[in-house]
């Protein structure tokens, strides 16, 4: 998918509504890191989570990347009045460093890049802790509504949001295990966001009702979000 046309006329809102959710989620991870004096963000998007990170952690240099023109210039003009923070329309591949950041921030973007590994590797070459935020596709519910042929909801993330990976949680920790990376902490959550769809809507709150024996289940039956923070073993 060509980010700089085709996702951003598909999601025209440039996804800044879903700022608050995410700092949400990632907020818990967060708190527990301590001091981080340098942070990368990578695809940053227009730049509102950027900033929600680096006020909450008090961060002196800042760095926020994506492939978009238009997602940049949006963050640049977010940003104006934040002078740690800079923004940079680069390839995460052709980004180098001379020192490594405290902190990366991957927030619902590994779903997105073709070789997961080499990303992973890449993460590690220039991050001492990475926190990530995943979305929890590959579900019990999905499934079903795939056999029988009433929705095809791994599809539908393809074609609006360019998703080329769908994880569930055993295959996101296979993945990052299988790379080298010790879990520090991780937090897992349901979908909080209201769906336009009605029916999508319906089975958000089945999915709650499953979440009331345990959010783990939830998440298994009918998806949500992984927020882990990793670290190169």
């Amino acid at each position: 998918m060509d980010y700089d046309s085709g996702y951003i006329k598909k999601n025209p809102t440039l996804h800044i509504e879903d700022a608050p959710i995410k700092f949400y989620e990632i907020k818990k991870e967060l708190f527990k890191l301590g001091k981080i004096n340098s942070m990368l963000d990578i695809g940053c998007g227009a730049g509102v989570l950027t900033k929600l990170i680096a006020d909450y952690l008090k961060v002196k240099k800042v760095l926020g990347i994506d492939l978009s023109h238009t997602m940049i210039n949006k963050a640049k003009e977010f940003n104006s009045s934040s002078k740690n923070i800079d923004f940079n329309c680069i390839d995460i591949f052709k980004l180098h460093a001379k020192e490594k950041y405290d902190l990366i921030v991957c927030a619902d973007i590994i779903e997105h890049i073709q070789n997961k590994k080499k990303f992973l590797k890449k993460l590690s070459q220039l991050g001492k802790k990475i926190v990530i935020r995943v979305p929890m596709e590959d579900s019990i519910l999905n499934h079903l509504l795939k056999t029988l042929n009433i929705s095809d909801e791994l599809k539908k993330t393809e074609e609006q949001y360019g998703h080329i990976h769908h994880f569930n949680f055993d295959s996101f920790v296979q993945l990052t295990n299988s790379s080298g990376f010790k879990t520090l902490s991780q937090s897992i959550y349901l979908i909080n966001k209201p769906r336009t769809w009605w029916f999508n809507e319906i089975l958000r709150y089945l999915t709650k009702i499953v979440g009331l024996v345990s959010i783990p289940a939830g998440v298994k039956f009918g998806g949500g979000f992984l927020v882990v923070t990793l670290e190169k073993e």
